[in-house]
């Protein structure tokens, strides 16, 4: 299953860190995108978000709404 984690801190870090562990195509989305994590691919929320087939959000309080509501992601928040 194609995964993004949203968030490259401790809790983003290891929730995509197991995912990916257990088979699935894990990418994180991030405010700075660039060099892989872990092996994990850092790319931009918007990219991340075309990947994902579920997103993951580990970003904290207000960060995450300013995050998550400009994608206008298909379902609701």
């Amino acid at each position: 299953m194609n995964i993004s984690v949203f968030g490259t801190g401790e809790v983003g870090s290891a929730v995509a860190t197991k995912l990916k562990s257990l088979g699935h195509d894990t990418v994180f989305g991030s405010r700075h995108p660039g060099s892989d994590r872990d092996g994990i691919p850092v790319l931009t929320h918007a990219d991340a978000a075309a990947h994902g087939g579920l997103i993951v959000n580990a970003i904290s309080g207000e960060d995450a709404m300013a995050t998550l509501v400009p994608l206008d992601l298909a379902a609701p928040l």
